[in-house]
């Protein structure tokens, strides 16, 4: 039995904790290639754009990981839910539930996709739970 928990605080409790949160945000920034800033997710946050979920060990009562969701519209009209960052330990524990949580949220949003955008290990990572790659993202169908 895991003593992983997965919560998705409200914005403002992720603005208040945000000294707890920022440095696992940090470590998917540093992979970014330049591309995202810690500010510039926290400023997403607190604009609603960003959807913020912990994954917390109960047993020792501390936060392992954190992963963000954000939407993103094309030109074409199809809408994605996507995995922007995600940092921490023991991802075979969670990322699983993750997914499931961001299924939901991608068809709330009428996503038909979730991409995970990062490095080639995601793919393989990933690969049994129906991501494929697509261009230099990682893909899957929303069910």
């Amino acid at each position: 039995m895991s003593d992983v928990k997965i919560a998705m605080p409200n914005y403002l409790d992720v603005i208040r904790c945000w000294h707890e949160i920022e440095p696992f945000i940090q470590k998917a920034v540093d992979e970014s290639n330049g591309e995202l800033t810690t500010d510039s997710i926290k400023e997403k946050v607190a604009n609603k754009e960003v959807i913020v979920l912990t994954i917390y060990d109960v047993s020792i009562a501390k936060l392992i990981a954190v992963t963000t969701f954000d939407m993103v519209t094309f030109e074409s009209g199809i809408r994605v839910l996507n995995i922007q960052c995600a940092g921490g330990e023991r991802v075979d524990e969670w990322f699983a539930e993750v997914d499931a949580i961001a299924n939901c949220v991608a068809k709330h949003h009428d996503c038909s996709k979730i991409y995970v955008i990062g490095r080639n290990g995601w793919a393989r990572k990933l690969k049994p739970i129906g991501y494929a790659p697509v261009h230099t993202v990682i893909s899957r169908e929303v069910v």
